[in-house]
């Protein structure tokens, strides 16, 4: 990367808006992995606003829309997203940490212990949007195929006609650092 480019680049990050408690809802906590099903429901998962949704099972990742995870004993990792938000899932021993980064003036789901992000004092997060290509091409038929990872099956939930397909996300950032990541759609391109 040239000096003029990174210098654009800092710029962009730097001058990115700031955004606080009356722009983003921000919350976290855990819950035991007996509680996943309920959790999941009190989402209203399945649903249209987070569409996209990426499940890490023991064995297998899949990327599907409007899906809940097949085995939930089995689930490691979860994240739905979309225009409302964007909701990731850890599995840590016998527990779930959870995250939540979406819209202004969410409902709290019920049922669920909610830590809030927004304490008093906080600083302002800056935020600037980013795009990532995913591996793979589709080269007939619905799998993508990408030579790095060629035994890996590439599925995305994208209708006919798309070659490639883009992830858009917004990066949130406190004194430089990257606090949170907001994952919004994907995208076919052709």
């Amino acid at each position: 990367m040239a000096d003029s480019d990174l210098q654009q680049e800092l710029a962009r990050v730097l001058e990115a808006p700031a955004v606080g408690p009356g722009d983003l809802t921000i919350w976290g906590g855990k819950f035991d992995d007996s509680q996943l099903g309920s959790f999941l429901a009190a989402w209203g998962l399945p649903r249209h606003d987070m569409p996209w949704c990426l499940w890490e099972h023991v064995s297998r990742l899949t990327l599907e829309k409007e899906t809940l995870p097949a085995e939930l004993e089995l689930l490691e990792r979860g994240r739905v997203f979309g225009g409302q938000g964007d909701l990731a899932l850890r599995r840590d021993g016998r527990q779930f940490q959870w995250s939540f980064v979406g819209a202004a003036g969410i409902s709290q789901p019920p049922g669920c212990d909610v830590v809030p992000y927004w304490a008093p004092g906080r600083p302002p997060l800056r935020a600037y949007q980013e795009r990532a290509l995913l591996w793979g091409e589709r080269r007939g038929g619905e799998r993508y195929y990408d030579d790095r990872v060629a035994r890996a099956q590439l599925l995305y939930p994208l209708g006919e006609g798309c070659r490639r397909v883009l992830l858009h996300y917004l990066v949130y950032m406190n004194g430089g650092r990257i606090e949170f990541v907001r994952l919004q759609r994907l995208e076919g391109v052709a």
